[in-house]
């Protein structure tokens, strides 16, 4: 199947996730009631029990299972079917990151409810959400996301009112700052290949990573090994990793960094005194 023929069914998700969050049973039957045009079948209920096979006594090897009525999709509708919605619709938005799958536990009963990924609201941010790559969550006690402070193993009554969305869908909503959802949103509908739109992603999130990675090497949290200080713009030039000295001999390969500092003016202090610093 092409994947211009998955645009209906993707915009009719859009459209019943961006009022509310929905199970996948009521997504589907939104969905069906939301094209009146195409009339619902009848629920089919299986007449043949299924059996399954059991381990154990004799007597527990097979057992009937009721029958489980089946919500059938008109013909012509986008979804097509619910294994087509499960299986072939929303895999593709949940790997685009525009949809998501948390339990949702504003109702009372936890439940798996379907997001639709948006904006994050005022106030939340990826340090916020729980993001442990940032290094001021681990070094900073005052931080709720910080796993070792005992306050944060419990959720403030501010902060389970003033962000009902469940923490999954924050983190999906703060993972990519710089995705424009509305423009890849648009982008998808217009029938680029998801395949495109997923290298755009990526590139992304290999952007985000290689900042978040420049981030502690500047604050101190890490430290560049030497294929990275090879190709680190900042490194002071004239500076020789252990890697760029393997061919020479050992008795030139010890002088080096010795060479080197005094080339770049660390030895003029010891020029002037004659005597050598001690470390």
């Amino acid at each position: 199947m092409s994947h211009r023929q998955l645009i209906p069914a993707f915009r009719l998700v859009r459209t019943l996730l961006g009022g509310q969050a929905r199970s996948f049973q009521e997504l589907l039957k939104s969905g069906i009631a939301a094209v009146p045009e195409l009339a619902p079948r009848e629920p089919t209920v299986e007449t043949e029990p299924k059996y399954r096979k059991f381990k154990g006594k004799p007597s527990k090897r097979m057992k009937k299972l009721k029958p489980v009525p089946e919500t059938s999709v008109p013909e012509g509708h986008p979804f097509v079917s619910g294994a087509f919605l499960k299986n072939k619709v929303l895999p593709v938005l949940e790997s685009q990151h525009l949809v998501i799958k948390a339990v949702d536990t504003s109702s009372g009963t936890p439940s798996w409810r379907w997001h639709l990924v948006q904006a994050a609201p005022d106030g939340h941010s990826a340090a916020s959400a729980g993001d442990l790559s940032n290094p001021s969550d681990l070094s900073n006690p005052s931080n709720p996301s910080n796993p070792s402070d005992p306050s944060s193993s419990t959720p403030s009554a501010s902060s389970s009112s003033s962000s009902p969305l469940p923490r999954r869908v924050l983190e999906a909503a703060t993972r990519l700052p710089n995705l424009d959802r509305d423009s890849h949103w648009d982008r998808l509908l217009s029938g680029t290949h998801p395949a495109l739109l997923a290298a755009d992603i990526w590139q992304i999130q290999h952007e985000n990573a290689a900042a978040k990675k420049e981030a502690r090497f500047e604050q101190g949290f890490s430290r560049r090994t030497e294929r990275e200080m090879r190709s680190w713009e900042g490194r002071e030039p004239g500076i020789t990793t252990r890697l760029e000295r393997v061919h020479l001999n050992d008795r030139r390969a010890r002088a080096r960094p010795e060479k080197e500092r005094r080339v770049l003016g660390f030895g003029l202090r010891e020029r002037e005194t004659g005597r050598r610093p001690e470390f």
